[in-house]
């Protein structure tokens, strides 16, 4: 007791002072004084958090909101009923997320109180949603870094259900949405998506915002993972998003003429989610740029002018820009008016794709097994000069 009466002495009366300057309660440090000494906890604690809100709202100093706040965390883990301890950290949790007004300020102070928790406790994992939550309603995903490298390893540690890890997901996908991270996103919610037994509408929204990322990203160039997702296959099923799935079938195997056939009877689909004609334009002639692509055969100018759509002047452009985004690795000839194709990317592994990839690693086991032979006759040779020497 002598502790804690130490601690009121010095942050638990300052704090009240606070309060009481927010306040205009003149009586209030008396007040929680009397409270202290009588080891009245939960009244201390309904005396000072009333004032939660408004000291968030007003006060200048962030050192002294996250001051009170701490001290509102130490009265309650000082509470030895259970039961009654986690319905005051339940009340401090709704301070704190009840209102938009100096949002950055509440969700650092959510953080804070999050990080008082024990994993253990279940409702530390309704924090740490909370703090998701809380962040993509208010636009303050770039706060939430602390968690973007080690995400999955919190997940793991704290031992979270099938069901928390899902809502961990999807919350964590619209963050990355929103920071413009889309790649990340589709990663995120093609591995929310593997997970799920069973396809509902909010599943198939899910799906559908995969698909559409999956299109606008300027770095994702191959679909097929994606449309194998049987979440995403549904789409094709539901009169909602059966043009959007037509459209992913395009970008997945077909070519520029298909896009603009596409586009020609569906031009309201790229209104309906928000797509580019533009944005999308670039990305097929540069997908059409790969199907074009054989490694080991010539490809020529009149080729490409022809599935790109474009003037011969333009072919060098949209080789480069091929080469530079890492889709295919391509040599310019223009002596011979063509490319020299060393790689290029497989927009869809079909039977024969495997097939071929298959023959290539036998052609690569054999070679490194020949070598290896060679390598062990030379070394028996050198072992003979050795001896004779």
């Amino acid at each position: 007791m002598a502790l804690f009466l130490e601690l009121v002495d010095g942050a638990y009366i300052e704090s009240a002072k606070l309060a009481a300057q927010h306040s205009q309660d003149t009586s209030l440090v008396e007040t929680c004084t009397k409270l202290v000494t009588d080891n009245k906890l939960k009244e201390l604690y309904n005396a000072l958090s009333v004032h939660g809100s408004t000291i968030v709202a007003k006060e200048t100093s962030q050192e002294s909101v996250e001051s009170f706040f701490l001290v509102l965390s130490s009265i309650i883990f000082r509470i030895l009923d259970i039961q009654e301890q986690t319905s005051l950290l339940t009340n401090l949790q709704q301070i704190l997320v009840s209102s938009n007004e100096q949002a950055s300020r509440r969700l650092k102070l959510l953080i804070n109180f999050l990080n008082s928790l024990d994993h253990r406790l279940p409702l530390h994992f309704d924090t740490f949603s909370k703090v998701l939550k809380y962040a993509v309603d208010n636009k303050l995903e770039s706060e939430l870094a602390q968690y973007s490298l080690s995400l999955d390893k919190l997940v793991t540690e704290w031992n979270l259900s099938d069901e928390q890890r899902r809502e961990v997901e999807s919350l964590w996908a619209k963050i990355l949405i929103q920071s413009n991270k889309l790649e990340d996103a589709l990663q995120v919610l093609m591995k929310h998506l593997k997970s799920l037994d069973k396809v509902t509408d909010e599943v198939l929204e899910t799906a559908s915002q995969a698909a559409v990322i999956a299109i606008k990203s300027p770095k994702v160039y191959v679909f097929d993972e994606l449309c194998e997702i049987p979440a995403v296959s549904q789409l094709g099923k539901v009169e909602k998003y059966q043009k959007l799935y037509e459209l992913l079938q395009v970008f997945l195997k077909g070519k520029y003429e298909d896009y603009l056939s596409f586009y020609e009877k569906n031009k309201d689909t790229l209104t309906t989610f928000g797509l580019s004609h533009e944005d999308n334009i670039k990305k097929m002639r540069l997908l059409t740029l790969c199907s074009l692509a054989v490694p080991g055969t010539p490809l020529s100018y009149d080729s490409i002018i022809s599935g790109l759509k474009i003037e011969k002047n333009e072919v060098e452009k949209w080789v480069i820009e091929g080469v530079a985004r890492n889709i295919v690795n391509l040599k310019i000839d223009q002596q011979k008016s063509q490319v020299n194709v060393i790689k290029t990317t497989h927009r869809e592994l079909t039977k024969e794709k495997w097939e071929e990839i298959d023959k290539k690693l036998a052609q690569w086991k054999n070679s490194v097994e020949t070598v290896l032979k060679q390598l062990q006759e030379k070394k028996k040779e050198d072992k003979k000069e050795e001896k004779t020497e």
